[in-house]
């Protein structure tokens, strides 16, 4: 799931908002998200950690109060692919290494490090 994840849910008959919530442990202790909308549906923001698990749950709201939390949910981010290297004060060496080592066949290979 990407790092700002879209969440939807089936809305609530009567509801006038609903409550968010998005958290990095089960128990709802550890809470990265919170927000009131009036939609069903909700793009997290800011960005989430990658490669980890989180736990979500909403709650209708109108004038005469909020419903229960809704059953728990979760999803994992995805891992992002390592951005573009830039090379400072780059040097290349020259490494020897074998291509085949049946023939022992020597050669030079080029390092940019």
């Amino acid at each position: 799931m990407a790092l700002s994840p879209t969440l939807l849910w089936r809305g609530s008959a009567g509801a006038t908002s609903y409550t968010v919530e998005v958290s990095g442990d089960e128990s709802f202790s550890n809470i990265v998200y919170n927000n009131a909308v009036n939609i069903t549906m909700v793009t997290v923001t800011p960005s989430l950690a990658e490669d980890t698990v989180y736990w979500w749950r909403v709650k209708a709201n109108n004038e005469n109060g909020s419903s229960d939390w809704s059953s728990v949910r979760s999803f994992k981010t995805k891992q992002t692919a390592p951005s573009e290297l830039s090379l400072y004060n780059s040097f290349i060496f020259r490494a020897p290494f074998f291509m085949s080592p049946g023939s022992f066949t020597r050669c030079m290979h080029n390092l940019i490090i």
